[in-house]
């Protein structure tokens, strides 16, 4: 049994809602979802086995949904984008899952049920606060109120016809890390209103691009050599940080920036996907 799920890429965000309620919580925020894909194959079993890209893992987003719906499974995990560079692994991985065990074991729950599952499973794990939300919406979204609906409120902005380049550089950022310091999340609360304020005013790509950078700068958590990238890169087009990760993204004059971006990194092309989950026959 196996499902795919697509990542998920934040450009700007800030925690909001209700922290007892996992589903009423999470992030506002702007995101968008693409075109590289977290698959799950799940097996029944007598014990729980959690497998990411063939190295064994513990306390993982899987094994709080199997706990969840009281199961035990053997889960093989594979992604087709990075870990820990702010493209939703975990969120895609949570989601992948979850539609997968509720085909296994017949567990007849709604789409809406099993996101609010898997974005559960994220809050709990500090593992993310919204790719969830942004990844059954699809698109370039923008999470006007926090959570999964009805909770929360997703929007999208009707941009397909655009293709993205991104940058990965060696080191990782544990989203986890940035989520449990209190400094940095003062300075993500205080220009992440500003920004999704500020975004709410012109909800284009190129404002919400300009306000991510600026974002990313306030809030500190880019690599002197990122930061040396961009400065080479703005003369063609648009490109900011990932949330949360040592990665760009831009758009624009994309032959130009690509090559830039070799130069420094792992680079690639996105396109920007409309569907939520996806199963793979």
């Amino acid at each position: 049994m196996i499902y795919r799920s697509p990542g998920s890429i934040t450009l700007f965000f800030y925690p909001s809602g209700i922290k007892e309620n996992p589903l009423s919580y999470g992030s506002v925020g702007i995101g968008m979802v693409v075109n590289r894909f977290v698959f799950s194959q799940v097996e029944d079993s007598t014990d729980t086995e959690i497998k990411i890209n063939d190295r064994e893992y513990r306390d993982t987003v899987q094994e709080r949904i199997l706990g969840m719906i009281q199961r035990k499974a053997r889960i093989d995990v594979r992604t087709e984008i990075d870990i820990s560079q702010g493209f939703g692994t975990s969120a895609a991985g949570s989601l992948s899952t979850a539609f997968a065990l509720n085909d296994l074991f017949n567990l007849n729950m709604t789409y809406y049920e099993l996101s609010g599952m898997a974005h559960r499973a994220e809050i709990e794990k500090r593992s993310g606060l919204g790719d969830v939300a942004s990844i059954i919406t699809g698109g370039f979204t923008a999470r006007i109120k926090p959570g999964i609906p009805p909770y929360g409120f997703i929007d999208s902005l009707n941009v397909y016809d655009k293709e993205f380049v991104y940058m990965i550089s060696e080191r990782p950022i544990e989203t986890r890390e940035i989520l449990m310091n209190e400094e940095k999340r003062k300075l993500i609360l205080k220009y992440g209103r500003e920004s999704m304020k500020m975004f709410l005013n012109d909800k284009s790509v190129e404002n919400a691009f300009d306000l991510a950078l600026h974002f990313s700068r306030k809030i500190g958590i880019m690599d002197p050599e990122l930061n040396e990238v961009i400065e080479k890169t703005r003369d063609y087009g648009r490109v900011t940080q990932i949330m949360i990760g040592n990665s760009l993204i831009a758009f624009g004059e994309n032959d130009r920036i690509e090559k830039i971006f070799e130069k420094y990194g792992k680079a690639g092309k996105l396109k920007l996907i409309k569907c939520g989950i996806s199963r793979v026959y």
